[in-house]
């Protein structure tokens, strides 16, 4: 890690760079060394007009984890008299993988995408495990397919890239329940090794009823959504309130359909475009991950008579130019206690070649539960978080806090407090004007 610290005039002296993590002192660890110092003297007066002083830090030693707050403090004397400047780094992983949370076997082949980010990659590997075991020679993994890469110094030091994998060879020996995870190993210039990975439920297709098929299609024909002729780009012409209201129709026509609950992703098509829409059970977290038109993740809602919080929803789309939706779901009503939140929204689209076709991603936020009749606080709506990319926009909306209610009063048993409403963000890849770096929104 290189640490630069620029002031103005000459340095009359340097303090030893400290180093803290998670804010505990861990400098006898490091290994700092300088590696530069630079006196400029812009004028040509002979005064020294300003200087930049440079540090390398060796990390390894210090025990690093993901989440950890990095601190340098660097200090200097000046004309001033001295000078101490903290900076601060938290410590992210090497790799981000992308991946459905439920995986059928015998379905649709999954994708995973998988980011590598800030190291000088020469090799990667991907592992496929069931409850452990490695299983990779009977998944077939077709890929990488690449989508953005950054070379400097004739090293990979950030690549996006998709894979394909068909598990079918695993359908039929009960697998259903267990974990399946895959690992993304790097290998890095410099003879080390990176690693993450990230864990999906195995669970078995079970065929919709006709009253599921009905609230799917339904749903699909409430989202609108539509091809462009030329680009093959996929929105949905339905406004987020729309949208919004779409999932909350659907989750209450599943709730009266005969059960199981819909767990894996369910494949609908209408008005020429393909759909894959994930559905939360009752408060659950929906991930939806894959290369459709459309990805669509809905969180569940929280029960009506609990606090119950409503589920997250993640909706990652990597096929270029497509559709990207994820609505979280509404917090329970908490008849005994303060309403559950909103749960939070995150979409990802991904944009094709110089923006064309654009990506469209639009995340709706959860409703905060009202409870009824008692006067406590209503349920914070959920924030939303809606990006393309590469080289795309991101747009963030929070969700505002639900009041409190007003104390009973006479025969009044109370009135509860106002839920807040869930943010909603909505974003369109960015497209090229021909003049390199300049970018407008894609209409």
């Amino acid at each position: 890690m290189r640490v630069t610290l620029d002031g103005d005039g000459a340095f009359s002296g340097l303090e030893n760079p400290r180093v803290f993590v998670d804010g505990v002192e861990r400098t006898y660890l490091a290994d700092v060394q300088l590696v530069a110092q630079d006196a400029f003297d812009v004028d040509g007066n002979g005064v020294v007009d300003a200087t930049r002083v440079s540090y390398e830090i060796a990390l390894g030693s210090l025990g690093l984890e993901i989440g950890d707050v990095l601190e340098v403090e660097l200090g200097a004397g000046t004309a001033q008299g001295p000078e101490l400047v903290r900076v601060a780094s938290v410590v992210e992983s090497h790799v981000d993988l992308r991946f459905s949370g439920t995986t059928v076997l015998a379905g649709e082949p999954a994708v995973l995408q998988l980011q590598w980010h800030e190291l000088p990659l020469t090799a990667s590997a991907l592992v496929v495990k069931v409850a452990g075991y490695d299983v990779t020679p009977f998944v077939s993994i077709s890929g990488p397919v690449m989508v953005e890469e950054n070379v400097i110094g004739g090293h990979v030091v950030s690549r996006t890239e998709n894979y394909t994998l068909n598990c079918g060879a695993l359908s039929g020996f009960g697998l259903e329940g267990l974990p399946l995870s895959v690992e993304a190993w790097g290998g890095t210039s410099d003879g080390g090794l990176t690693f993450d990975s990230t864990t999906s439920t195995i669970v078995e297709e079970e065929p919709l009823n006709d009253c599921q098929k009905k609230a799917f299609d339904d749903f699909c024909a409430a989202m609108k959504f539509s091809k462009d002729a030329t680009t093959n780009a996929v929105c949905s012409g339905a406004s987020e309130a729309d949208q919004k209201k779409a999932a909350d129709a659907l989750q209450a026509a599943l709730r009266v359909c005969p059960p199981p609950h819909p767990a894996a992703k369910q494949r609908v098509t209408c008005n020429g475009v393909t759909i894959e829409v994930t559905v939360g059970a009752d408060g659950q977290d929906a991930s939806a991950s894959g290369s459709a038109d459309a990805v669509v993740a809905i969180g569940g809602d929280g029960a009506a008579d609990s606090n119950a919080d409503g589920g997250n929803a993640t909706a990652t789309n990597t096929r270029a130019g497509g559709a990207a939706v994820a609505i979280g779901g509404d917090g329970g009503g908490g008849n005994t206690s303060s309403a559950g939140d909103g749960g939070n929204a995150t979409a990802e689209a991904q944009n094709g070649a110089n923006g064309t076709p654009p990506g469209c991603a639009t995340a709706v936020g959860g409703t905060g539960g009202s409870p009824t009749p008692n006067h406590k606080s209503g349920g914070k709506g959920g924030d939303a978080s809606a990006k393309t990319k590469p080289s795309g926009d991101k747009k963030e909306a929070k969700g505002p806090k639900g009041a409190k209610g007003k104390p009973a009063s006479g025969s009044n048993p109370a009135v509860p407090g106002t839920h807040g409403t869930g943010g909603s963000a909505h974003v369109t890849g960015n497209q090229g004007t021909g003049t390199p770096g300049a970018k407008v929104n894609n209409p």
